[in-house]
């Protein structure tokens, strides 16, 4: 209960005790109990009126932040259809995010890694077969990739709030001339390219430097927050940026169709 619903309160009860009458005094405490509830009710719709503004507030300069731009996306996963609509904003996650933070790593007994450690530390130091030893090793690289993409995240959110978050956006190119070098790359990895499409979008990007971001080593956290730190500020000479994109997005083009093996 806020101050002005008490004060409101404290009045209805000090005048009903001012009248002598007890049958009269009850009758009007009643009255003045649903005058109590209709205050309180009514602060209740304020306080809500009130946060429905901020929430507008808050969208509407989101909004005018926004602009419209072209992008260029190779699709990797699952095939775009002309005129497909996506949406990224902080609360929808990409592929990046679930697979470092969502992905569980486990024997085929069911250990994780802090039981693996436990089971099989000896006096001799860690006992593990072929098994354990890669879930740990599995375990340890997907770890440090996510305490890398937390610690970019927390400088991002901390210095450059306006750019997209590397967990809630769309990767994609700047050209199509660009896209076609990421697309060779990723070929180099045996990852299966689908498509390179044409996107419309109105909302925010951001040019990164892959280079840049922390580097998934044993050095202390504040050297990662430098990195990180380097990487949001970005570099004009990268010869091969990573183009964040958020708000919403439109397939307008399907440039190129590629066949799988």
């Amino acid at each position: 209960m806020d101050y002005m619903t008490k004060k409101a309160y404290i009045e209805i009860i000090e005048e009903g005790a001012r009248h002598d009458d007890s049958a009269d005094l009850i009758k009007r405490t009643e009255i003045k109990a649903d005058q109590f509830k209709w205050l309180v009710k009514q602060a209740k719709k304020v306080e809500s009126l009130q946060h429905e503004n901020e929430q507008l507030k808050k969208k509407i300069k989101y909004n005018l932040e926004q602009e419209e731009f072209f992008a260029y996306h190779i699709v990797t996963s699952q095939r775009m259809s002309l005129g497909q609509k996506l949406c990224f904003d902080e609360d929808q996650k990409n592929t990046l995010y679930r697979f470092f933070f969502e992905k569980e790593r486990l024997s085929s007994s069911g250990e994780d890694f802090m039981q693996i450690l436990y089971e099989h530390f000896t006096d001799k130091g860690l006992d593990l077969d072929k098994e354990n030893a890669e879930v740990v090793v599995d375990y340890a690289n997907q770890t440090i990739r996510a305490i890398r993409e937390v610690i970019t995240e927390m400088v991002r959110l901390q210095e450059f709030p306006k750019y997209p978050s590397r967990l809630s956006c769309l990767y994609a190119a700047k050209s199509y001339e660009e896209a076609l070098k990421w697309k060779e790359l990723f070929v180099s990895y045996n990852r299966n390219v689908l498509q390179i499409v044409k996107l419309k979008v109105v909302g925010n990007y951001f040019e990164g430097d892959g280079e840049l971001l922390p580097k998934t080593d044993g050095v202390a956290f504040a050297q990662k927050v430098e990195q990180a730190r380097a990487y949001w500020e970005g570099n004009v000479k990268n010869d091969l940026p990573e183009l964040l994109i958020n708000g919403e997005i439109e397939v307008v083009e399907i440039i190129d169709e590629f066949l799988t093996l």
